[in-house]
C-alpha cells in the first residue's frame, strides 16, 4: 500500500504548498492546514494528493486520547484472569468512556 501512495506522489508531485483555511468537521471551528503539515502528509506519510485535514488540532488530539482509552479498555476486557488492579482500571476506564459518551450501556461500567 505504501508503494502505491509513493507512486501516486511520483505521478502527481506537488511543488507548491500553501496554508489552507479549513473548518473542523467535529467542532466547526476554523483552523489552518499549514503548508508544512501538507508537505509532511504527502511527501513523508504518502497520503493521496487530494487528501486534506478535516479536524482541528484539538479534535485530533481528543480523538487520539479516546482511541488510547478504548484500546486499553479492550485489552483489559479481553483478559481472562484480571488482577484486582486490572479490574479497578477497567471500571475506571469504562466510567470515563461512559462519561465521554463512547460507552452507551451503563451495565458495562458496573461489570
Amino acid at each position: 500500500m505504501a508503494d502505491i501512495k509513493k507512486q501516486n506522489y511520483a505521478i502527481f508531485p506537488r511543488t507548491l504548498y500553501v496554508d489552507i483555511e479549513e473548518h473542523c468537521e467535529t467542532c466547526s471551528k476554523a483552523f489552518i492546514f499549514f503548508a508544512q503539515e501538507q508537505q509532511y502528509w504527502f511527501e513523508i506519510l504518502g497520503f493521496w494528493v487530494d487528501s486534506h485535514c478535516t479536524r482541528c488540532f484539538e479534535c485530533r488530539k481528543h480523538a487520539r486520547y479516546i482511541l488510547t482509552l478504548r484500546k486499553r479498555y479492550d485489552m483489559l476486557t479481553s483478559l481472562a484472569n484480571k488482577t484486582a488492579s486490572e479490574k479497578t482500571q477497567r471500571i475506571e476506564l469504562a466510567n470515563t468512556l461512559y462519561c465521554l459518551g463512547i460507552i452507551k450501556n451503563i451495565n458495562k461500567v458496573r461489570d
